[in-house]
């Protein structure tokens, strides 16, 4: 189980899977909260100014999860 804090702080968010999505002038990383059989419900978990430092943002993810040896993870999003 993994808990995120939101990069703005506003929001405490159960998720089950993140997904890196590029735009053309900004990365934003999103927390799966749900699937359904015909759609996906995702939340915005923080919005970074390039894909390598997303990418950086969810390997520190991942290694917090390896790390972690309890059932539940807590991760908070940083600012930048």
């Amino acid at each position: 189980m993994l808990w995120v804090m939101t990069q703005n702080k506003k929001n405490i968010i159960n998720v089950k899977e993140i997904r890196v999505r590029d735009y053309s002038t900004y990365t934003k990383i999103e927390g799966i909260v749900n699937k359904g059989f015909l759609c996906t419900w995702s939340r915005m978990l923080g919005t970074y100014p390039s894909k390598e430092r997303a990418f950086e943002v969810l390997t520190d993810m991942h290694n917090a999860i390896e790390d972690n040896t309890k059932h539940a993870v807590t991760y908070s999003m940083p600012e930048n």
